[in-house]
């Protein structure tokens, strides 16, 4: 599964930069950087490989101040935009998860009737 070995071989870069080991480190680079299209297209793979890029340009030392603050800026705003669409998702969550009358044998949580409305509001107002 070319998912589960780009996020192996992330994790693996990660761990031998937090025991200072950039020689073992160095070897799977070229594993990070082609990240498969399905994890191109999602914000936390996105924003982790900003900061892949960015950590190895500090390592390497071979790009500007500006450089380094572009990406900088470029993973935080991903990691923003995955943290609102995690508070959407709740929220949605949260109002789909509504205590239902069928359930109530199994949770001891009496069911409530919701309207119509208020659902369709709570769906359209989130973050």
């Amino acid at each position: 599964d070319s998912t589960a070995d780009w996020w192996s071989h992330l994790v693996a870069v990660a761990a031998y930069w937090l025991l200072h080991d950039t020689t073992r480190a160095a070897p799977l680079y070229h594993r990070v950087e082609q990240a498969t299209p399905t994890l191109q297209g999602e914000l936390l793979p996105r924003a982790l490989l900003a900061g892949f890029n960015l950590r190895r340009a500090l390592l390497a030392e071979e790009r500007e101040t500006k450089q380094l603050l572009e990406i900088c800026d470029k993973a935080s705003e991903l990691f923003a935009e995955d943290k609102l669409t995690v508070c959407r998702a709740r929220k949605i969550q949260r109002s789909l998860s509504q205590p239902f009358q069928v359930a109530e044998v199994f949770t001891g949580h009496a069911g409530k009737l919701v309207p119509l409305e208020e659902t369709n509001y709570r769906s359209t107002h989130s973050c």
